[in-house]
């Protein structure tokens, strides 16, 4: 079944059905009634609020603002790219070359093996001191005060 829509309304009729918009009461029959409306040329000027909203509505119902987000998609995702390869670039360039250095007695080793086994062997040292404090308060436990 099919309204038939009245093709004008008065602008009594419009201000009442701008209210009832407002407070989200307006049927479909209502709305697209005041959009036609609101379409009409030589309008007063206390109407042309309502007019953006609409011809914004009618914009994004049509497609027209979707052509706008994908550009925007597209904008931003090339952003990304060229920030991810610059990153890219400098990790791959501007990488600093680490090197295992260690200074025994004034001077420096830059040999691996020669640096590791030197940093084993002085945890090693580490871990038999703590024990040796260990046995020391140990034997403070022991004296009677």
């Amino acid at each position: 079944m099919r309204l038939k829509l009245k093709k004008t309304i008065t602008a009594q009729e419009a201000d009442a059905l701008i209210n009832k918009y407002y407070d989200g009461a307006t049927t479909n029959t209502e709305e697209e009634r005041l959009r036609r409306f609101l379409r009409q040329d030589g309008l007063p000027s206390k109407y042309r609020a309502e007019q953006v909203i609409f011809g914004y509505f009618e914009q994004q119902a049509a497609g027209k603002g979707r052509a706008v987000r994908i550009v925007n998609i597209c904008r931003a995702a090339a952003m990304v790219a060229v920030v991810a390869l610059a990153g890219a670039a400098l990790y791959k360039f501007a990488k600093p070359d680490y090197k295992a250095v260690a200074y025994v007695d004034g001077r420096q080793i830059t040999d691996k093996k020669t640096v590791k086994t030197l940093a084993e062997n002085t945890l090693d040292n580490v871990l038999a001191a703590d024990n040796t404090i260990e046995e020391q308060l140990g034997r403070f436990a022991e004296i009677q005060f």
